[in-house]
């Protein structure tokens, strides 16, 4: 129904490669090199050993479409480039180059140029990639993309497609080209059209499910007009198969959030203090990282941490601590009763989040210490035992530090707090904490308080 592409995908055909001595792409010299390659890229951190600076390149291959229309080609290059496609030059990025673009082969390659041409199914056309290494700076590089032009129409088939349908399975999400371990994404929103794509389908079909495949999360803004949201994390080359199970009922969605999906982007933790100004990061949040966070703020958030549905249900009974009085080094055990309720087998998450007492050092309402996983036949029932060490109900103490430059700007020698200081380390603060299990951070079935001793 969309396109999403950030940049044309790299057209993957064969070609054949010959390097020139100089850098006129229309009077080679010697050729110097020669290479066959799977794609319509080539890219070279200094020039190829076998092709000193100046060089040039005559890349030639065929593409055969399967379908007939109109396809975008593109050209992004690191030095200078022209692309031609079935004898005619469609993009000169020799006479005219383009600008340069700080994310393109790291800085050094250019935007990316765009030309549409008619193709017809089933006949091949020669595709011509001539490139000089005039105007790099020590990168060099060519790439050539290609895709069928989406049609003006494409959203209105897809919503004729889902009205006529029995349900409709909605598959949505960002590409590497969206989100990287190297670089951040500026917005929580889908790319392109597609949020309009679900809330059009979610009209035409009530019986709609959205499979989300992003690797973090997206505002979902249109989640009170499906029944069913699938949150599917990248989930590598088998992922199509797992999808499939999971959508028809031969296994279930087992996996619990890993972290908290909010209403918007501003009511992140890192939003204010991230990217930074003037060359720093400042962690403003503190420990209130996450769930903490919201919890701490009291904002209501779309999906909580730890949130996860089930094809079955599960009653999570009423637990049983092994002490209600902690001493300093003492392991508290947690008894917890977990009984599959539904028609089929399933699998639930109990998980245990520690409340400290109020206190003079900011920590978050509550934190996760333990969770278990079991997997239970219908009618099943067993006991999930959860255990909580000293560090459990600890905190960091940063340490006071030394006190002789303070003691130095101080009017009065006796206003000096004494002068032996605490030293860093981890601490527990005598009080009442309360243990509480449940499903997620959100959904606390049981809450038990238990005193704490504070440590040396």
């Amino acid at each position: 129904g969309v396109g999403i592409d950030r940049k044309v995908p790299t057209l993957p055909i064969a070609l054949h490669a010959e390097y020139f001595a100089g850098s006129d792409i229309d009077a080679p010299g010697e050729r110097v090199h020669q290479v066959e390659q799977s794609a319509a890229e080539f890219f070279h951190l200094g020039a190829p050993p076998d092709a000193p600076e100046p060089f040039t390149v005559r890349a030639t291959g065929t593409f055969t479409p399967d379908a007939g229309g109109s396809y975008v080609f593109s050209l992004v290059q690191a030095g200078r480039a022209r692309l031609s496609v079935d004898g005619a030059v469609v993009i000169d990025g020799v006479t005219d180059p383009m600008p340069r673009d700080r994310n393109a082969y790291f800085g050094f390659g250019s935007d990316e140029r765009t030309a549409v041409v008619d193709l017809e199914a089933g006949r091949a056309v020669d595709v011509v990639i001539e490139y000089t290494s005039r105007g790099a700076g020590g990168v060099y590089a060519a790439r050539v993309g290609a895709r069928p032009e989406v049609p003006s129409d494409a959203m209105d088939v897809a919503i004729a497609a889902a009205r006529d349908a029995d349900a409709a399975v909605v598959v949505v999400g960002t590409t590497d080209e969206w989100e990287s371990e190297g670089f951040d994404r500026t917005t929580l929103q889908l790319p392109g059209d597609q949020d309009h794509l679900i809330e059009r389908i979610a009209a035409a079909n009530p019986n709609t499910v959205v499979v989300v495949n992003t690797g973090a999360p997206v505002e979902m803004s249109w989640v009170d007009a499906v029944p069913a949201v699938l949150q599917l994390w990248f989930g590598g080359q088998e992922m199509a198969n797992a999808l499939a199970d999971v959508l028809t009922g031969a296994t279930e969605p087992g996996g619990r959030l890993p972290t908290t999906i909010p209403l918007r982007l501003e009511h992140n933790p890192s939003f204010g203090n991230f990217p930074g100004e003037h060359d720093e990061v400042r962690y403003g949040e503190g420990l209130l990282v996450g769930y903490r966070w919201y919890d701490a703020r009291h904002l209501p958030v779309r999906f909580p941490f730890g949130h996860g549905l089930s094809y079955t249900s599960f009653e999570i009974g009423e637990p049983a601590v092994s002490t209600t009085h902690v001493a300093p080094g003492d392991v508290v055990t947690v008894d917890v009763p977990v009984t599959n309720t539904g028609a089929r087998a399933g699998s639930e998450v109990v998980q245990c989040y520690v409340a400290p007492p109020n206190g003079r050092i900011t920590r978050p309402p509550k934190e996760l210490k333990a969770f278990a996983k079991v997997h239970l036949q219908p009618g099943e029932s067993t006991t999930v035992q959860l255990t909580l060490t000293e560090r459990a109900f600890a905190v960091w103490d940063r340490g006071s530090g030394q006190r002789a430059e303070l003691k130095a700007r101080l009017p009065f020698a006796d206003m000096m707090a004494p002068a032996s200081g605490r030293e860093p380390g981890w601490r527990v603060h005598a009080g009442t904490y309360v243990v509480h299990v449940g499903r997620s951070s959100a959904e606390l079935v049981h809450s038990i308080p238990v005193e704490v001793d504070a440590s040396s």
